[in-house]
């Protein structure tokens, strides 16, 4: 169990570290076009979030949007910290312990609202200021959702067993 536990957390460190380069290209997009001669991000960020767009909006708009989408990726990073930190608790005490299904519930529920942000995010920008028909957007960020959507579903059942395991576990000892 702890090898497997220990894999996670290896494969949770990359994808931090992967979403920690997002957010620093995405600071570095917006400086250097804010500040420097650079003028393809509206047409990097419009290949390739926004393909089937009517309207191109202005670049405040695209900024607005790059930030909130950075901000999403740095809360997304909080998320994981949180699930490595749970995961160290579970490698050093025992599987099932006092307070794990709240975690587990907490960080699940923080998923789905992770996974709600930044799909409006994306409906939002998409239908209002690029004119992009929302079943596109779907289909480009529907995967996204979804996989989030039900890793925290996941999670939060996870909790409600875990509670169960820590109230067959209070029982024994107390039997005991």
């Amino acid at each position: 169990m702890k090898k497997h536990i220990i894999t996670l957390l290896i494969l949770l460190g990359f994808l931090i570290l992967y979403l920690g380069f997002l957010i620093f290209a995405d600071v570095y997009n917006i400086t250097t076009s804010l500040f420097g001669n650079y003028t393809g991000l509206p047409n990097f960020m419009e290949s390739n979030y926004f393909q089937y767009h009517l309207h191109s909006p202005s670049n405040t708009i695209l900024y607005i949007f790059v930030a909130l989408k950075a901000f999403a990726y740095f809360y997304l990073i909080i998320i994981l910290i949180k699930a490595c930190f749970l995961l160290n608790t579970m490698i050093k005490k025992e599987i099932i312990y006092k307070d794990l299904h709240k975690s587990f519930k907490r960080i699940g529920i923080i998923l789905i609202k992770y996974s709600i942000l930044t799909l409006s995010i994306y409906l939002f920008f998409g239908t209002y200021f690029y004119h992009v028909h929302p079943f596109h957007l779907l289909i480009s960020q529907g995967p996204l959702f979804l996989s989030l959507f039900l890793i925290g579903k996941v999670l939060i059942i996870s909790s409600i067993i875990s509670e169960r395991g820590e109230n067959y576990k209070t029982e024994n000892e107390l039997t005991v």
